[in-house]
């Protein structure tokens, strides 16, 4: 695809009309199926592309904070934010199957809607992958923080300070920052490109999703739903949950950008992206569902959801091997956001 600036739209008296301007619109002119790079990405590829993008996310970095705002009621909570994304994603399916290049939501903007909405969509996509870069290193973070014992939590509320405001975090989470900073470093260098390596990753965090699901469900304790009711803060605690929950589905964005590498993008691409986000949809269900069972909602660790879980319930090193896996398979994640 040319990118030069014969192939955006000039508007008649575009000089003295600005608003001809901010809504002139990309033109693709070459064969849609044209590109520099190989279509060599096979259907399960892609769906495996679409589940790594995903995982992680809602299962160990929002289901804590989900479950404090809807109690049991996490599981409907993360059914709403499910159906958001699967009405999401059947725009993302239409526009890549349509448009079969990379670029993802700022391509598609700029084609169909203009040059303005494209530049603030380009900036919301930035954001949306910093704030999700953000919240995975936290989430290891966390993990961390829980296989030895909330000593570095302890140590840096003493040392360093802590926050009182509900909007934020309950102290400086230094050591995400690290983590964050090693990545880009790493990154850089081209950990990246190996594909391999990721794909590995990403095995290991279904693993420890499937894992935890299990051994939440081998140790329950249906009183945990029932001691202050399914649905505590009511429906607006649950819409607040979804609200949150959705955030656990936006990495399907990521298949819909595989269409310039998809041999058969108008196919492949809304089958692969709608299989990855029924399967993540499955594991976020039933996932929220074991942690609820597990311990009672107001005693979730929102950083650490499952290692303090199956620590407060006697499985201390149950969960330490859980904080380990979600360390290995969230650095993967975060890795391929960046």
């Amino acid at each position: 695809m040319t990118e030069s600036a014969s192939d955006v739209d000039d508007a008649p008296g575009c000089c003295g009309n600005i608003w001809r301007k901010l809504t002139r619109r990309k033109v693709i002119y070459d064969d849609l199926m044209a590109t520099d790079l190989s279509r060599v990405l096979s259907p399960l590829t892609v769906v495996l592309i679409g589940i790594g993008q995903m995982a992680g996310g809602g299962a160990f970095v929002i289901l804590g904070t989900a479950a404090l705002y809807a109690g049991p009621g996490v599981v409907v909570s993360f059914a709403i934010g499910a159906l958001a994304a699967v009405v999401t994603g059947i725009c993302y399916a239409e526009f890549a199957a349509t448009i079969p290049r990379a670029g993802s939501g700022y391509l598609f903007s700029y084609v169909t809607l203009g040059e303005l909405i494209a530049f603030i969509v380009g900036w919301q996509v930035i954001l949306e992958n910093l704030i999700s870069c953000s919240a995975l290193a936290s989430a290891i973070s966390g993990a961390i923080n829980s296989m030895t014992d909330n000593a570095i939590s302890n140590w840096t509320v003493h040392n360093v300070g802590s926050f009182h405001h509900q909007l934020l975090a309950p102290y400086p989470d230094l050591v995400a920052l690290a983590i964050g900073f090693i990545t880009v470093v790493a990154v850089c260098f081209g950990v990246h490109n190996s594909m391999r390596l990721s794909n590995i990753l990403n095995g290991i965090e279904v693993v420890v999703i499937v894992f935890c699901i299990i051994a939440g469900f081998c140790l329950a304790d249906t009183k945990n739903w029932t001691f202050a009711g399914f649905f505590p803060y009511g429906f607006s605690g649950v819409m607040k949950g979804a609200a949150s929950s959705f955030f656990a589905f936006i990495g399907f964005e990521g298949v819909a950008c595989a269409g310039e590498e998809t041999a058969n993008p108008q196919k492949t691409i809304p089958m692969a992206l709608f299989t990855s986000l029924g399967i993540m949809v499955v594991l976020y269900l039933l996932q929220s569902a074991a942690l609820t069972l597990m311990v009672p909602f107001n005693q979730v660790d929102p950083q650490s959801a499952f290692p303090e879980a199956f620590d407060k319930i006697g499985y201390t090193a149950l969960g330490n091997v859980v904080a380990l896996g979600i360390i290995i398979g969230l650095i993967g994640g975060l890795v391929n956001q960046i």
